[in-house]
């Protein structure tokens, strides 16, 4: 049987008791190794007004041996005594009672490894004269908990910073600026890790015991590493390596990226919308400012800076001169439609910074670029496409319109001038319709311009169509333009995980190169309090973490990525309140986006979901969101704005077969064809006349398909089948 070293802490300090007065004080352990040496620290969570206290820990006296204690707080007062057993203690002067902000550290306490152990357990004793124990400066004793845990060190460590390099000679210095979302990868052989830097250009990760090759560099190719360091050989696990190095501009010029987000949006509710911005270029941006466009149901309460009304629901914030590699952060709070006719829809608010000019741009882009705005407009709707760029078009762009998530609808092209604009008009039925515009050639940011309108017209049975807004990207590629749509409801799951990019269908669709928002929402529906909250969200094998990109959250945080794929992101010292005292600040939520890796295979499965922690209670697992990976049809026969007729299929739901009645003559050629959710054909039939039967030419599976009626000229109509 191994022996022990008794760690006993007797400390004289106080910890504010819980709201509700169940608990009182927690003590948590962090474990951080450095080559040979273990570094054990023991942080307090309510310390408030306490006189004395002790505890102890056990560890094994065969893989560790002590080599010395710090003591962050109370320095000048504690006292060491060596032997055996490590034995701490304090007493507060003239039994003055101390406060302490939560997560203080109490002490660190540094072993020498002495083992090839991986796993080093520090266990809180249950003795009765060692357990842990603090009494108030009214002499009453607190019901007190010690989290004992284990500490996993089967890895080696990477960490360091990438910086800017000023000097312009390669050489690190701690006093270069650091630059953010720099991706490091580490390959052995065919296996290849990655992490981030973070906004002061450090990063921090483990990996499997290994000799790597390292590569850094920049998705936007703003930056180019200098590349000093190539290799790291690592000998044995627990082992760290510092890698420090710098990178040079490829670009002078700013580069300007902003994010507008909030967990939900309820009906009758105050919405709180948190607007991050950045400048990852090289150069400062002057005279930056946001236009932040609202929903006309969305009401402007307040800002935590200053701001101007521009024109309608736009207003302006001015933000000045945004440095180098800086970011920030404001808050807008709104008011959202009490109106309980908007239950179910969309409501949608978007974020423009300025100035938004393209630096890394192909020489051969022609930099135009549109922008559109929908509105509904007596029975119809209007589709307002500008060239907003400082270039014209160079060919024609193909468009299509998808109405709810049916494909294609309208489609045709358009050529525009700089500054140039046009209208498309559109029969205003009940269903939602969007417009999609392919990417202008040589876009850095593979923009699809596109826009949507819901709840224009009236359903032959009343009422609109909903829920469809997002199905597909909202447009908002570019890093200066952001947009967030959400359903209102009036009740919403307190933690769960959802994709701002839903997805089409039930199988929720989406392209190979889309990017894919995540949004982790939480709650604390406890009884108390919430000082820290974790996030673990591990990535699927399909996503590719190169391209992660960490868009904003509701509260300051700090986040890893590790060779297992775990994202995690911590918000210590949240003090979340519980929903029961303070319902509107009780929730919290984390932001980030990724792309599926290259080459993915068609219909694969991507699924998502997130652990979440509040304080040492288990985790709150979320729902599972997936996406199917499919080719959506945008584009088809060309359609000049003729209204789609209306036709009969039936039976509807059908077992084999169905007959179709278009409602009119028609004396040329036309084409029935049947598509699944991913556009892909499944059977095509030509008709004449005005009726046309089909039967299948092979077994479906049971569920929903598309279909279309068109010439060679204009779609005649479209819609959904579903199979029995």
């Amino acid at each position: 049987m191994k022996s022990v070293i008794f760690l006993i802490f007797f400390v004289l300090s106080t910890f504010h008791i819980f709201a509700q007065g169940k608990d009182s004080v927690y003590l948590l352990n962090e474990y951080q190794v450095s080559n040979d040496t273990l570094t054990l620290s023991i942080n307090a969570i309510n310390a408030n007004d306490i006189i004395s206290g002790k505890f102890a820990i056990t560890v094994s006296k065969f893989d560790l041996s002590y080599i010395s204690s710090e003591f962050p707080v109370f320095t000048n007062d504690a006292q060491v005594e060596v032997d055996t057993t490590v034995r701490y203690s304090w007493v507060s002067p003239n039994s003055k009672p101390e406060n302490l902000p939560d997560f203080s550290t109490l002490i660190k306490v540094k072993f020498k490894i002495l083992s090839n152990a991986t796993t080093f357990c520090f266990a809180y004793s249950q003795v009765a004269s060692a357990q842990v124990e603090f009494v108030t400066s009214q002499l009453q004793t607190i019901p007190s908990r010690g989290i004992s845990g284990c500490g996993n060190f089967n890895y080696v460590i990477a960490q360091g910073f990438v910086r800017r390099d000023d000097d312009n000679n390669c050489n690190a210095q701690s006093t270069f600026k650091g630059i953010p979302e720099m991706q490091v990868r580490f390959k052995n052989g065919p296996i290849e890790y990655f992490t981030q830097t973070r906004s002061d250009g450090s990063f921090y990760t483990f990996l499997p015991l290994a000799t790597y090759n390292v590569s850094i560099y920049n998705n936007d190719n703003l930056w180019t590493s200098c590349n000093t360091i190539n290799t790291l050989n690592y000998t044995s696990t627990k082992q760290v390596i510092n890698v420090n190095e710098t990178a040079k501009p490829n670009f002078d010029c700013p580069f300007l990226s902003v994010n507008i987000s909030t967990p939900f949006i309820r009906l009758c509710s105050e919405q709180i919308f948190k607007i991050n911005y950045s400048n990852f270029g090289s150069k400062d941006a002057l005279n930056a400012y946001v236009d932040v466009t609202l929903d006309d149901s969305l009401q402007l309460k307040s800002a935590n800076i200053p701001y101007q009304p521009i024109t309608g629901n736009v207003f302006r914030f001015i933000l000045g001169t945004i440095k180098a590699l800086e970011a920030g952060q404001f808050t807008v709070i709104t008011q959202s439609t009490c109106d309980i006719s908007w239950l179910k829809r969309t409501l949608c608010a978007s974020a423009h910074i300025y100035p938004d000019s393209i630096c890394n741009a192909h020489t051969n882009f022609s930099k135009a670029e549109l922008s559109i705005t929908s509105k509904c407009d007596n029975g119809t709707i209007v589709f307002s496409v500008k060239n907003i760029g400082s270039g014209d078009l160079q060919q024609d762009l193909n468009f299509a319109t998808v109405e709810d998530d049916v494909m294609p609808g309208f489609s045709g092209k358009i050529n525009l001038k700089m500054n140039e604009s046009k209208d498309f008009i559109y029969p205003a039925n009940g269903h939602s319709l969007r417009i999609i515009f392919d990417t202008i050639p040589l876009n850095p940011f593979q923009v699809k311009a596109s826009s949507a309108i819901e709840a224009c017209g009236t359903l032959p049975s009343g009422g609109f169509t909903t829920g469809y807004l997002n199905n597909f990207a909202l447009g908002d590629q570019a890093p200066y333009i952001s947009t967030y749509c959400g359903e209102v409801k009036a009740a919403y799951d307190p933690n769960d995980k959802i994709a701002v990019l839903e997805g089409s269908g039930i199988a929720h669709i989406i392209e190979p190169n889309d990017r894919i928002p995540y949004l982790v929402r939480f709650q604390n529906t406890g009884n108390d309090t919430a000082f820290l909250v974790s996030i673990e969200d591990a990535i699927d094998p399909l996503l590719d973490l190169s391209t992660l990109q960490i868009l904003g959250a509701s509260h300051p945080f700090t986040w890893t990525l590790n060779a297992d794929r775990k994202l995690t992101f911590r918000f210590q010292n949240i003090e979340l309140p519980d929903s029961t005292t303070d319902q509107v600040n009780s929730h919290g939520y984390i932001h980030f986006s990724i792309k599926p890796i290259k080459n993915i295979p068609l219909q694969s499965v991507i699924p998502n979901k997130a652990d979440i922690y509040f304080d040492i209670n288990p985790p709150v697992s979320t729902n599972t969101y997936f996406h199917t990976i499919g080719r959506i049809l945008y584009t088809a026969v060309i359609d000049h704005g003729r209204e789609k007729s209306k036709v009969t299929v039936s039976p509807n739901p059908f077992i084999n077969h169905f007959s179709i009645d278009l409602n009119q003559s028609i004396n040329t050629p036309y084409y029935f064809e049947l598509l699944d959710l991913q556009g892909r054909s499944i059977q095509k039939v030509k008709g004449i006349g005005s009726t046309l039967n089909i039967q299948l030419d092979r077994e479906l599976n049971k569920e929903t398909y598309l279909f279309k009626i068109y010439t060679d000229e204009h779609i005649i109509s479209s819609g959904k089948l579903i199979k029995m």
